[in-house]
This record gives structure tokens, C-alpha cells and sequence, in this order.
């Protein structure tokens, strides 16, 4: 019984909070912290009509997701709140 291998997977141990994901041909291990949020996405996909379109629009939105290191000035300093900008032109 050859089965095909499926295109993405989520294996998680409920003891030890690990999380395995299947994608691209191999398994990746998931930090533990994202233990909760891959547990979601798994059961999202288990009782969506179409996974493969979850699968796909996950991916879709991290292609386009800004990159915050680029929205930000990391450099340390002083902060201005948003309110007290207004006039300092």
C-alpha cells in the first residue's frame, strides 16, 4: 500500500508541547511557544471544508506580511507618542 505523502502536516504531543510540520518534503520542528497557535491552525484545517485553501492563504498572507524590521527605527532613543506628533513639523 504505497499512499502518496501529503503536502503539509501538523504532528503534535500534547506531553511534551512538541510540534512537527510537513511541508516542502520534510519535517521541521516548531518552536515550543507556537505550540497553542499550530494546535489551532491544525484543528482549523480538520474542519475546513477545503484544507488545501487554508494551506494556501496562510502562505499567501506571509509572502505579502510587512516586515516590521522595515517599519520601525530600531535605533535606541527617545519615544514620541502618535498624539503628541501633531504641529511638530
Amino acid at each position: 500500500m504505497n499512499e502518496p505523502l501529503p503536502e503539509f502536516a501538523i504532528l503534535q504531543n500534547d506531553k511534551t508541547k512538541q510540534t512537527g510540520i510537513w511541508s516542502n518534503g520534510k519535517w521541521t520542528d516548531a518552536p515550543k511557544e507556537d505550540y497553542v497557535v499550530l494546535g489551532l491552525i491544525a484543528k482549523l484545517l480538520r474542519t475546513a471544508p477545503n484544507p488545501m485553501e487554508v494551506i494556501e492563504s496562510i502562505s499567501l498572507y506571509n509572502d505579502k506580511k510587512p516586515k516590521w524590521k522595515n517599519q520601525f527605527d530600531w535605533e535606541p532613543g527617545f519615544f514620541i507618542p502618535p498624539e503628541e506628533l501633531d504641529g511638530l513639523e
